[in-house]
């Protein structure tokens, strides 16, 4: 009898582990965008994720992504965009930028590939002198409510990386 009481609590833990697996919030954009980095040779740059604080090296002003997309990440500016993570390249000579935003909705997320495709715009005009390679060869991706958009050295690789990650 006391056997099958420790058979039946061991049982019951390790339903309650099995179950509480897939309980807690899903990856977010910056743990998508760490992972990324082990997988993919990125360029020199800084890293940025929107649910940091101000003390953390991570943090991006919100003026600053103001100032990358045209857009503002408070008040109703905010309301497609959930989270997100930045790499921006740090050399003066190529322009490599990666963004992983999640979004609330598929609605939310179409809105946010407007508003990448104006941040593309933007990089063409404002780097005058920098090599633009990584930029005509830019790419778009939507895995469910996240918008990802990489201006990498290998674009297509890049991809193919995040299509793995994300199944």
């Amino acid at each position: 009898m006391k056997r099958m009481r420790v058979y039946l609590v061991l049982l019951l833990l390790f339903g309650v582990i099995v179950g509480c697996v897939g309980c807690g919030e899903q990856v977010s954009p910056y743990e998508h965008l760490e992972t990324f980095a082990t997988l993919y040779p990125m360029p020199s740059g800084r890293y940025y994720d929107s649910t940091a604080e101000e003390h953390q090296s991570t943090y991006l002003d919100p003026a600053v992504f103001t100032l990358l997309y045209g857009r503002d990440t408070t008040g109703d500016d905010r309301e497609d965009i959930r989270r997100f993570a930045l790499f921006l390249g740090t050399s003066s000579t190529h322009v490599y930028e990666m963004g992983i935003f999640e979004c609330y909705d598929r609605d939310g997320a179409n809105e946010v590939l407007g508003l990448i495709e104006t941040r593309l715009s933007l990089i063409a005009s404002s780097h005058t002198g920098a090599d633009l390679t990584a930029l005509a060869d830019a790419r778009l991706a939507l895995f469910g409510k996240m918008v990802v958009y990489v201006v990498l050295p290998d674009n297509p690789k890049a991809i193919r990386v995040l299509e793995r990650m994300m199944k």
